[in-house]
């Protein structure tokens, strides 16, 4: 059955184009992240001026020098610990209007646009695990 909606055709001509063009790409380089401390949170160790080595979306290894040819972020004022964890989050919810009525109102699309909104400030923050 033919699909009569011309955003589903055009979502899914968007995700065809997208998947070719991430199979296209090469692997993404080495960036190190020059960190003032680092915190293990496992043992507690504070480690001064370590090299946080990232491809992509990984963490390959930490390291005491900056890795030959990768580019480096100098994050050398900062402590840096692994990630933070949210407990307890509202992903969908307005912080200007703290109403459950607002809330019962609004509409699938607006609420996902500020769902997806509040997930890039989250995780601009430092955040990155929410519950």
């Amino acid at each position: 059955m033919r699909s009569k909606n011309p955003l589903c055709l055009l979502l899914a001509f968007f995700l065809i184009a997208l998947g070719a063009v991430q199979a296209q790409t090469a692997a993404p380089r080495e960036v190190a992240v020059h960190a003032g401390r680092l915190i293990d949170v496992r043992t507690g160790q504070v480690t001064k001026d370590a090299y946080v080595v990232i491809q992509g979306d990984r963490i390959l290894s930490i390291a005491s020098s900056a890795p030959k040819d990768d580019a480096v972020i100098d994050m050398s004022q900062y402590t840096i610990v692994p990630g933070l964890v949210d407990c307890h989050a509202h992903i969908l919810s307005d912080p200007t209007t703290q109403t459950a009525g607002k809330y019962l109102m609004t509409s699938a699309p607006p609420a996902t646009v500020r769902g997806v909104a509040n997930l890039q400030i989250w995780l601009a923050h430092g955040l990155t695990a929410l519950s």
